[in-house]
């Protein structure tokens, strides 16, 4: 059985003072829907037949990589065949999955980081990207905005960089990700 495993964003400090400064800036805004791009990925692939997971991770106002690694981890014993595995980290999903599947020597089908951010509090980059390199042979794309107002597109250079052979999908009008409710491209990417 396929399985596609969304990691979403979140936020991250490297201290207890710039999260309550954070808490200090954080706006209050009227309840309206959100139709994202991953709740909808979700569901057409669990309606497709495969087995889908899309925790929300925990505390993620002020995420800590330790205990995503928690969550990470009963995620990857539910899976049936981590072979036929398709990752999609978003934000500081992508960061989290990027480092996990590398110091965890993760074998993967394909692997997606959108609006991939490079550190953030306790999730950084993996030094060394080789375990990566060395599965050259499967497919990661990475997915980022030029005009993205949270991640600077720099980040996406400098992951491209590191994994030269990754497949780059760059766009000017798609921002952080945030407002779009189908992402055809990713979705069109995933259908193997």
């Amino acid at each position: 059985m396929k399985s596609l495993v969304i990691i979403g964003w979140g936020d991250s400090y490297e201290s207890s003072q710039l999260y309550r400064d954070g808490l200090l800036k954080y706006r209050i805004e009227p309840w309206k829907e959100k139709k994202w791009w991953k709740n909808h990925l979700a569901q057409s692939y669990s309606i497709a037949g495969w087995l889908v997971f899309f925790p929300k991770m925990p505390s993620s106002d002020n995420a800590q990589y330790e205990e995503w690694k928690i969550v990470f981890q009963k995620i990857l014993t539910s899976l049936p065949s981590i072979q036929d595995t398709v990752f999609v980290g978003h934000s500081l999903g992508a960061c989290f999955l990027l480092s996990i599947i590398s110091e965890w020597k993760i074998p993967f089908t394909e692997l997606h980081l959108v609006a991939w951010c490079i550190w953030a509090g306790s999730f950084l980059i993996p030094e060394s990207m080789e375990y990566i390199n060395s599965v050259s042979q499967k497919n990661i794309h990475i997915w980022h905005s030029e005009d993205d107002t949270i991640v600077s597109f720099k980040d996406a250079l400098t992951i491209y960089s590191k994994i030269p052979w990754a497949i780059p999908h760059f766009f000017n009008d798609k921002s952080h990700y945030q407002a779009i409710e189908v992402f055809n491209e990713l979705e069109s990417i995933l259908l193997w």
